[in-house]
């Protein structure tokens, strides 16, 4: 197997394992995830080239032991002291019997290991690991509330879990951010295909994840690239925060839209800032020098050029913020924007 972060690759051994051994367990996984999502050649079979949930399905279904997370929280942790860091937002960790993510590092703490400062968001999933789970919306209730009683019971000075991430769409390279005009006929994806929609029609479920998190003090951060993502995203946080204000709650949640690449007009801009969104913009990403410019001046042609409105964001008066989306490393992000 290989793959990044919203796609993989499985070879033969991989796809009898995970996809299946048999024609009828392959269409069964191929039906359950679409063909958008498992790609399949000219004969309905699995190419092994798997993109987004499936690909979480499969990859992280493969174990990790509690030592090898641990041995390579340390060996990172020296990497990042020795570049001068303090504090790093991990922005997706998970628990489960496959990867001990959260034990690890608690594991650490207790055993005064840990140097810098951690604070994680939740993953939430839409799949479920051991099939307990009778749906993936059930699993996810289950989760959030795993997360709340991290949150809740993990105080130490180094590690706390302090948010929920959730996916809305996926990423250009991938052909899976969501949008609100259909893709090229030049994608290879047909006529009227807008990319990988995760929570549409369960845009209640999505409204009541975000104010269970809020209301229990957990703040959100959606992944969100496409403008029909954002705009969900914008406008789920923005009923959030109306109701939250209504109960005379706390709306100081520091929610975040991660990636806002593909914002669409003045509309959603205002609607972020009204509902006291944070942007969180990649700046390796934001450059026309970056490789995925190319990539996505193909998929979306003069869109691309209004991608990744960082100044924009700023003169509206968003709260805008750079984040990785992957190792935190070392750089100046000040250049990009010279």
């Amino acid at each position: 197997i290989d793959g990044g972060g919203h796609s993989a690759w499985l070879n033969t051994a991989a796809i009898n394992r995970f996809i299946g051994d048999t024609k009828e367990k392959r269409t069964a996984f191929i039906e359950k995830f679409s063909r958008n999502c498992v790609i399949v050649d000219i004969n309905d079979n699995p190419t092994g080239y798997v993109i987004e949930t499936p690909r979480y399905a499969i990859t992280d279904k493969i174990p990790h032991s509690l030592e090898s997370l641990k041995k390579g929280i340390i060996d990172f942790q020296e990497v990042l002291l020795k570049e001068g860091y303090s504090t790093i937002l991990d922005c997706s960790i998970v628990e489960n019997e496959f990867s001990p993510q959260v034990t690890a590092f608690r594991e650490l703490e207790e055993e005064g290991k840990l140097k810098l400062r951690y604070r994680a968001y939740y993953e939430l999933t839409e799949y479920n690991y051991d099939e307990t789970y009778k749906t993936p919306d059930e699993y996810r209730a289950h989760e959030i509330q795993k997360a709340i009683n991290f949150h809740n019971t993990l105080k130490g000075d180094h590690f706390q879990i302090i948010g929920i991430k959730a996916f809305l769409d996926g990423v250009p390279e991938a052909l899976t951010a969501w949008t609100t005009a259909p893709y090229p006929t030049s994608a290879g994806k047909g006529d009227n295909y807008h990319g990988i929609a995760r929570w549409l029609g369960k845009e209640v479920e999505l409204e009541e994840t975000i104010y269970t998190a809020n209301s229990n003090g957990l703040s959100v951060q959606l992944h969100a690239f496409g403008d029909a993502a954002i705009h969900l995203g914008a406008e789920t946080f923005d009923k959030v925060q109306t109701r939250l204000k209504s109960e005379g709650k706390n709306t100081d949640c520091r929610n975040g839209l991660a990636h806002c690449g593909l914002v669409g007009g003045e509309d959603d801009l205002e609607l972020i800032r009204r509902s006291n969104t944070s942007v969180l913009v990649p700046p390796q990403w934001s450059s026309v020098k970056e490789s995925t410019y190319g990539h996505e001046k193909d998929t979306f042609g003069n869109r691309a050029d209004e991608a990744y409105k960082v100044k924009t964001y700023i003169d509206k008066g968003i709260n805008t913020s750079f984040h990785t989306d992957g190792m935190v490393r070392n750089g100046a992000p000040e250049l990009f924007f010279a």
